[in-house]
């Protein structure tokens, strides 16, 4: 016989059940189900099933043995150590998607990591080492100015003080007699002779000797400096102080010159052009001697003036400095 059926719900549930409808036939339930919500809840759990087993599915594919070959595990060992960035790219180019594929990417951003900050140590070395060089360059450019500063001070003290000393020389004028006079003598020629001095023109005691020549094609003049007891040897010629010097020759050439020419060398000879009152094209000169110890055996300064009024060039030059001959 038809018997009714319970079941035991709690919470909300009590709402949503209620008695199932018996057929009236023996034992037969009607189409209509206790639950109003049952389908949904079959739908969902079979649906939870299926995604339940593709889960799976997918994990065990994930979870499946894939390890290196061993062609790929002999490459990585072969370059795992390696500190160059193109062992490792090597390797990743064998084997792209290998098993060892991301090791192999980490170590290449390891080492591009390591060369990019040695890379910039490099230059930040190379910037301080550059610095550096320049600074030190500098300082040495600056102290070899101080000393050529000094050195040029020294010289022009030097210079100004045998000019000043050779205007105070006492001098005995020996006419035409210059039978021993240091510089061979000429029909005409007019010599003078300085008392012996100590320490203007180098170490030791010097002597100077003049000797003029007046005639109408031509004047000539000549210093000619000498160490006094045979010993000793006369300061080198320095073409920075010439200019200076040779304008010293005589007052002729002191206060009437006008022109003068920047100084110019040939040989051993220093000359300078400059023009006569009257009009006359004239040189100044300085010739060293031979070398004796530190220094020269004599000096000789002069200047030469033409009767005629061309240019005087160096085959001129040279002829005025070579007519005077030391003994």
């Amino acid at each position: 016989r038809n018997v009714a059926g319970y079941r035991v719900v709690w919470g909300t549930a009590c709402r949503e059940v209620s008695r199932p409808n018996v057929s009236p036939s023996s034992g037969r339930r009607v189409a209509a189900s206790a639950h109003p919500g049952a389908g949904k809840t079959i739908f969902a759990v079979l649906v939870g099933l299926v995604l339940g087993a593709a889960i799976a599915g997918g994990g065990w594919f994930l979870l499946r043995d894939t390890g290196p070959t061993p062609a790929e595990k002999a490459a990585w060992e072969a370059v795992r150590e390696s500190s160059k960035i193109a062992d490792i790219e090597g390797f990743l180019g064998r084997f792209p998607s290998g098993a060892l594929a991301v090791d192999a990417r980490g170590r290449l951003a390891q080492l591009r990591t390591r060369e990019a900050e040695e890379k910039r140590l490099l230059e930040a070395r190379q910037h301080d080492e550059r610095q550096a060089a320049l600074v030190a360059e500098k300082a040495r450019r600056d102290a070899d100015a101080a000393r050529l500063a000094a050195t040029r001070r020294e010289a022009d003290v030097a210079r100004d003080a045998k000019i000043a000393a050779g205007r105070k020389l006492m001098w005995t004028e020996l006419g035409t007699t210059c039978d021993h006079a240091r510089l061979q003598p000429l029909p005409g020629m007019r010599c003078d002779r300085s008392d012996p001095y100590d320490g203007i023109d180098g170490k030791g005691r010097f002597q100077r000797w003049t000797a003029s020549v007046q005639t109408v094609a031509a004047s000539s003049h000549v210093v000619l400096i000498v160490p006094a007891d045979g010993g000793g040897s006369v300061d080198l010629v320095r073409p920075d102080d010439e200019d200076e010097m040779l304008t010293e020759i005589s007052t002729f050439t002191r206060i009437n010159a006008r022109d003068w020419s920047p100084v110019r060398a040939m040989g051993s000879i220093l000359y300078a052009t400059f023009n006569a009152p009257d009009g006359r094209n004239c040189v100044a000169f300085s010739r060293a001697g031979p070398a004796r110890g530190v220094g020269l055996a004599w000096v000789m300064r002069g200047y030469h003036c033409s009767s005629g009024r061309d240019p005087i060039g160096p085959e001129q030059v040279r002829a005025a400095v070579e007519f005077w001959k030391v003994r």
